[in-house]
């Protein structure tokens, strides 16, 4: 079995960036003089704060059950939204009323 050499053309002269001296074949760190602190490993429990049957892969039986919390942010578009949206319109509420929607 015989291996070749292989060389590979980096694009730029490594001599460059490295010291003048520079032997790869020397050992410059001690790997062994570095202490590793090892941390305890942590084990979270959470059963202990969801519900008894609760299944992280069972599909939700009504989407409009799910309640996303943001934090309420000002946001200044320019315009008055109100000429856009229809009379009566509420963001926050779960119901929805429209003519060509069906669900």
């Amino acid at each position: 079995y015989i291996e070749e050499e292989n060389e590979f053309e980096l694009g730029f002269n490594t001599e460059d960036y490295l010291p003048l001296d520079f032997d790869p074949a020397e050992v410059y760190v001690n790997l062994n003089a570095i202490q590793f602190i090892e941390e305890d490993e942590q084990v979270l429990e959470f059963g202990a704060n969801l519900p008894h049957d609760f299944d992280a892969y069972a599909f939700p039986t009504y989407f409009r059950n799910i309640d996303y919390i943001e934090q309420a942010d000002d946001i200044c578009l320019g315009f008055d939204t109100s000429d856009y949206l229809p009379e009566g319109f509420d963001a926050h509420s779960k119901t929805m009323e429209s003519s060509n929607l069906s669900l």
